[in-house]
């Protein structure tokens, strides 16, 4: 009589397989983590996007031009009507990774996010304007969210 074949894997390659599934797994979790910090990290850069367009339309209208310097007008005045902080970002309830947006009066925009997805409130992106000999304004990214390497660009 012919001895029956076993068919399977042994114990040891079973063990191989799950060493390498789990080498696999211990790489990809942290570069994935921080795939999605950034991510979340690009909608704070970008809800400041707006009024970096209003204060730039502002300068270069010469409106927001004072002494030589960036000079923001109030909140509530009707040249700044068409692009102020929401009520209710400004007052810390914004949508999604955003929790409030400030505009300064010298045209630095400072956005908070939520502290949740691994972000704490105090990883502001915060955009400082400069005004250029020309009449074009220079932005400057800073906070602890570009520090972070969470929020990119200008």
């Amino acid at each position: 009589m012919k001895a029956q074949m076993q068919k399977g894997f042994t114990l040891i390659e079973l063990m191989i397989v799950v060493a390498i599934i789990g080498i696999l797994a211990a790489i990809a979790l942290p570069a994935y983590q921080d795939y999605t910090k950034r991510a979340r990290g690009a909608e704070i850069v970008v809800a400041a996007a707006p009024f970096k367009l209003g204060v730039t339309e502002c300068v270069q209208s010469g409106s927001c031009v004072a002494a030589g310097a960036i000079s923001v007008p109030a909140t509530g005045s009707a040249s700044r009507a068409q692009w102020s902080v929401p009520n209710d970002v400004a007052a810390g309830n914004g949508q999604g990774q955003v929790n409030a947006i400030a505009l300064a009066a010298n045209g630095q925009i400072t956005v908070t996010p939520r502290a949740t997805n691994g972000f704490a409130a105090t990883d502001t992106y915060v955009l400082g304007a400069g005004l250029n000999a020309d009449g074009s304004v220079t932005w400057t990214p800073s906070g602890d969210c570009v520090t972070k390497g969470f929020c990119k660009g200008k």
